[in-house]
């Protein structure tokens, strides 16, 4: 962190550590909001679906889902992360819908 990062860019943003296994060095300090820091933890499992990986909240909020569906057909349904988003996205959206790069 530079000596320009010193400042909190807003009250919504925190010191978070971009690695969670690395110090609290500047190189590896950023400020983030709290769904960035929420997305940069250790507990966090990950989904690689047509290329993009994303956290199971991302991949709600990417397709407008309710928080928690993809959590449930993995839970209650007992399909894997990969068959419940791929569950969900044949029969919540067209056939023609594109995915497009991860933000």
């Amino acid at each position: 962190m530079s000596r320009n990062q010193r400042t909190v860019p807003s009250p919504e943003h925190s010191l978070d550590r971009i690695n969670n296994n690395g110090d609290y060095c500047p190189e590896n300090c950023r400020w983030a909001s709290k769904e960035e820091q929420a997305n940069n933890k250790r507990n966090n499992r990950l989904i690689t679906y047509q290329g993009i990986t994303l956290s199971m909240t991302q991949w709600e909020r990417r397709l407008g889902l309710n928080k928690g569906r993809i959590r449930y057909k993995v839970n209650k349904k007992g399909l894997s992360f990969e068959d419940a988003l791929a569950s969900l996205i044949s029969t919540e959206f067209p056939a023609n819908v594109v995915l497009g790069a991860a933000s």
